[in-house]
């Protein structure tokens, strides 16, 4: 029968548990995961560098490349020169929840391209569900629902606009990303 199902389809899901905050002092804007050739988050971190004086702001870096794909254009050190940026390198996943905690909001901003519009990321669940609030672009997988649930701020224009004001009522939005992944992202609610 044609109507039956070919593949189950399991949506990516998060533990219903949530995991409690223990929040630093100050604004500490967090970006984990592999540098990938196709990929460039580098406009998006020099405009945010540029205001982390302003803000009293720390942006983290959890990221390193592949190692069997070769990099081209992602040299990080016109940002890890900044003195409020701390770059941590790849790191355990336990290690990386426990970041995960002490951050304040996730950066997960990164130039249009196909694989970012169809891809479902498994760093903005998980920043979700540690109730970090999320700048992301419009294209992205998880948007619609950021938008509806206000867990986080979604890129519509150009970058540069939306920075200044996407910052804003963090601590609020934490527990609406946390809301959203135990309502929409949790395991027992999604499968």
């Amino acid at each position: 029968d044609i109507r039956e199902a070919l593949i189950d389809i399991v949506p990516l899901c998060v533990p219903p548990q949530l995991p409690q905050r223990k929040l630093t002092d100050g604004l500490h804007i967090i970006y984990a995961g592999l540098m990938l050739p196709w990929q460039n988050p580098i406009p998006g971190f020099e405009l945010l560098t540029q205001q982390l004086d302003q803000w009293n702001a720390y942006l983290h870096l959890f990221t390193g490349t592949h190692q069997t794909i070769p990099m081209q254009n992602q040299d990080l050190s016109s940002i890890t020169c900044h003195s409020r940026v701390f770059s941590h390198g790849l790191v355990s996943h336990d290690e990386l929840l426990e970041w995960y905690g002490k951050m304040s909001v996730a950066w997960n901003y990164c130039e249009w391209n196909p694989e970012r519009e169809l891809t479902s990321t498994t760093r903005v669940a998980e920043y979700l569900w540690a109730g970090l609030p999320v700048v992301q672009p419009v294209y992205g997988e998880l948007s619609r629902q950021i938008e509806q649930y206000d867990a986080g701020w979604i890129v519509r224009t150009s970058l540069a606009t939306a920075i200044p004001q996407a910052l804003s009522y963090y601590r609020e939005k934490s527990m609406n990303a946390q809301r959203l992944a135990r309502e929409y992202l949790a395991w027992d609610k999604a499968i």
